[in-house]
């Protein structure tokens, strides 16, 4: 009985058509030291690109920006929610929490307040 027969990856790679790629020696240097360095993503610049056509590894455009877009962070954009006009849940919520503070008798100090607060925004912002 024949046994089937896996391809070994030398045998995938003769399976691969060699195009000619030209890079700046910048441009490979960076990829090299920056992106294989480590072996983690691939081990060649010719496996990144195969990483890259396979769909495996995405590239995204780098914003020539120091400063990130903050609307890149669901927190930044869960905060905004919350201090966002007309709504002012934030302000809302710490009238909330004070008037409820006082009647129950407990400590409605500032900081006693806010820390409710903190604590309120980390379970909604844990469980989304």
């Amino acid at each position: 009985m024949a046994r089937p027969v896996s391809l070994s990856s030398k045998d995938e790679r003769l399976k691969k058509k060699p195009i000619r790629l030209t890079l700046s020696q910048q441009a490979r240097e960076r990829i090299e030291n920056d992106l294989l360095s480590d072996g983690t993503l691939a081990s060649s610049v010719s496996d990144l690109l195969e990483q890259i056509g396979l769909g495996k590894i995405s590239v995204t455009k780098v914003v020539s920006n120091s400063q990130p877009d903050l609307n890149q962070f669901s927190i930044y954009r869960r905060l905004v929610v919350l201090t966002k006009e007309p709504a002012a849940v934030f302000r809302s919520t710490v009238a909330f929490v004070l008037r409820v503070s006082r009647q129950l008798g407990l400590d409605d100090s500032q900081e006693a307040i806010l820390d409710i607060v903190k604590q309120g925004v980390c379970v909604a912002f844990e469980e989304g």
